[in-house]
């Protein structure tokens, strides 16, 4: 979740909470540059879980400019980048590879038992991750761009190159032209496991491809809008109805299991994600499956779901919910691994960050949504409002 909490946290007035997030996870990087799975007061943990947080460290300066602190960072943030390629893409071929569904944070992905016909006592499998590459390629990207403003053109170069063989990569094999979706791969053979996850859509939160070779992918997105697929009636579905191991409840394939369930139930973490990946898409490839109207039916849903049994007096935010009744599957109150604040300001108004004195408002405002203002943005240094009322009598 530290993502996503950079990515919130950076829209607080005052910067030192976001800066000590990012400083917190820098100073406290593995040995082999990839964060932990947890830093608590007195302990950090030996595991690790998928992430971006190398990313969004360009995205909170974007808001909050810190020269000081982006020349102390980069240390680290290069380790962290170096540490999840020496060790999860052994192979070099731009694909990070990952051995175990448990330190995903994403459990039970079908993706994992696509090869043992979903036979849930099977667990042995490794794959070339779709989420993982696109962190990976995020955090390159982005680290670059932090180099660039530096001054450090020879490793922002570097950076950049390993982004574009990212890239490439992900469009040459993860990429099917028959189904239109992206799969994750079987490291040993390059077999893709054809089993439609949510993961499928995420190299469009990070603007992974450019604008020819992306009106092409945008046809995943077709799958996400299916009711027959992931658009349940409280969505987004984690995997593809589809599959044989989806389920709204305990179960995989008719076998009962624990943990997170990522086969079929709706994810804060996930729909974050997806919706500004949405707002990515609506603004660089207009002509996609995606409309507005769409993006704000999910938001909608995204946003009455976190409330008790949609009782608005009742604030919710657990780990994750059921796609058919909006029923939280656990029992947390306040479960911090999602965005919505970002949503709104960057996605819905539109208030882009970026590393300049320029104000860029590119708002992705449906017909269907209620008059609103964000009053009180500190972009920047400066005060932002943004007001939106639909026009009246429009034709």
């Amino acid at each position: 979740g530290g993502g996503h909490q950079i990515r919130e946290g950076r829209w607080l007035r005052d910067a030192q909470y976001v800066n000590g997030i990012i400083g917190m996870w820098c100073a406290n990087e593995k040995e082999n540059g990839v964060f932990p799975n947890y830093i608590r007061p007195n302990t950090i943990g030996e595991g690790q879980y998928t992430d971006w947080i190398t990313s969004t460290v360009w995205d909170a300066q974007c808001v909050h400019p810190d020269a000081k602190n982006l020349k102390a960072w980069p240390g680290a943030l290069k380790k962290n980048v170096d540490g999840w390629l020496a060790t999860y893409d052994t192979d070099n071929d731009g694909l990070l590879n990952v051995d175990s569904h448990w330190w995903t944070g994403m459990e039970w992905q079908p993706s994992f038992f696509y090869f043992k016909d979903f036979d849930k006592d099977k667990q042995d499998q490794q794959l070339e991750r779709v989420d993982l590459t696109a962190y990976v390629f995020g955090n390159a990207i982005n680290l670059a761009r932090i180099l660039t403003v530096i001054g450090d053109k020879e490793d922002a170069a570097k950076y950049n190159a390993i982004a574009s063989k990212i890239r490439e990569a992900t469009e040459q094999s993860m990429w099917d032209a028959k189904t239109d979706f992206f799969y994750s791969i079987e490291p040993n053979t390059g077999d893709k496991a054809m089993v439609k996850e949510i993961v499928g859509v995420y190299p469009f939160y990070f603007s992974m491809f450019d604008a020819e070779s992306g009106k092409l992918y945008t046809a995943a997105w077709k799958s996400i809008l299916d009711p027959n697929e992931f658009w349940t009636r409280w969505p987004v579905a984690s995997a593809t109805k589809m599959c044989k191991a989806y389920s709204q409840d305990v179960t995989f394939n008719g076998k009962r299991v624990g943990g997170c369930m990522w086969n079929g139930p709706t994810w804060p973490h996930a729909n974050s994600i997806v919706l500004s990946a949405m707002a990515a898409t609506l603004r660089e490839f207009p002509e996609s499956p995606l409309t507005v109207d769409k993006m704000y039916e999910l938001l909608k849903s995204f946003t009455m779901a976190q409330f008790k049994d949609q009782d608005v007096h009742f604030p919710w935010t657990g780990e994750y919910y059921s796609g058919d009744d909006a029923k939280w599957r656990t029992d947390q109150r306040d479960y911090n691994h999602s965005t919505y604040i970002d949503i709104l300001i960057a996605d819905i108004a539109g208030l882009r960050p970026r590393n300049d004195d320029v104000i860029e408002v590119h708002p992705l405002f449906s017909a269907q949504m209620p008059p609103f203002v964000i009053d009180g943005i500190r972009y920047r240094n400066h005060a932002v409002t943004i007001m939106w009322s639909p026009r009246e009598n429009a034709e």
